[in-house]
């Protein structure tokens, strides 16, 4: 239930205030039309017919990078995740800045690691406590992305590996971290970066920082800010009724013995 609140939630947010103005980006008239048509269907909440017209401006210019970034944010709001990841993936190999990268990144690499945290807990739900946001699960030496392709094939060989996917989770939620952060340093307005960073604190058991997003957004967008509030109050519900659970189970949440 509560995935399922979370990325309506987001797929919501997501729809709303990003038709940009960097249509510059793309060289020909033809695309720039198909783009502006497929964010038009993109605000009206309708993301295949978005994805449709984005992928005709892609295919009249493979370089708008823009239409790009806005098809992986389509992609990401139909859970299409590892599609998401691949346009993402092309557009950051642009040499020019192209707007939104980093913040959908975030989105993406969120939305991965609350998959993979919601398929745990569901049997498990002790590690709904686990995480206190105290841990570095991305070590130093290593691309991000060549750790988590390691411990993602280590989880196919054992699919009973629970401390793995627990790391996992742990991995794509400081990826999303580290490139939120990045994309409001970029553009500090960003509302949904804010609230997407707020959600992944909230996630990493960092209540304190959530509240500070949502004073934050409070400055930006006063709805949002309520949203992100309400989303934090719904979490720490949710928690409780878990602990309720556990004890009635005489379960220990990992770290509580």
């Amino acid at each position: 239930m509560l995935k399922r609140r979370l990325w309506l939630f987001l797929s919501l947010l997501a729809v709303t205030g990003f038709v940009s103005g960097e249509v510059c980006l793309a060289q020909k008239p033809e695309a720039v039309e198909s783009f502006k048509m497929g964010m038009s269907y993109k605000l009206q909440g309708s993301n295949f017919q978005a994805r449709e017209k984005l992928q005709e401006a892609l295919k009249i210019d493979p370089n708008y990078h823009q239409a790009r970034v806005e098809l992986a944010g389509v992609y990401a709001d139909l859970n299409m995740l590892p599609e998401a990841l691949t346009e993402l993936k092309k557009a950051s190999k642009s040499a020019q800045k192209v707007p939104k990268l980093r913040c959908y990144q975030g989105l993406v690499n969120y939305k991965l690691g609350l998959e993979v945290w919601t398929n745990l807990v569901q049997n498990h739900p002790e590690y709904l406590f686990k995480d206190k946001g105290t841990v570095k699960f991305i070590k130093e030496g290593l691309p991000a992305e060549t750790q988590i392709d390691k411990l993602k094939k280590k989880i196919e060989r054992d699919t009973t590996n629970l401390e793995a996917r627990h790391e996992l989770r742990g991995m794509y939620y400081e990826v999303a971290i580290a490139e939120l952060s990045k994309a409001i340093k970029e553009a500090a307005k960003d509302t949904l970066a804010n609230l997407t960073l707020g959600l992944v604190y909230l996630e990493r058991g960092r209540k304190d920082l959530a509240l500070k997003q949502q004073a934050l957004l409070e400055k930006i967008d006063p709805k949002t800010a309520t949203d992100l509030k309400n989303m934090i109050n719904f979490v720490e519900e949710g928690k409780k009724e878990w602990e309720k659970e556990l004890k009635e189970r005489n379960l220990v949440p990992p770290g509580k013995k």
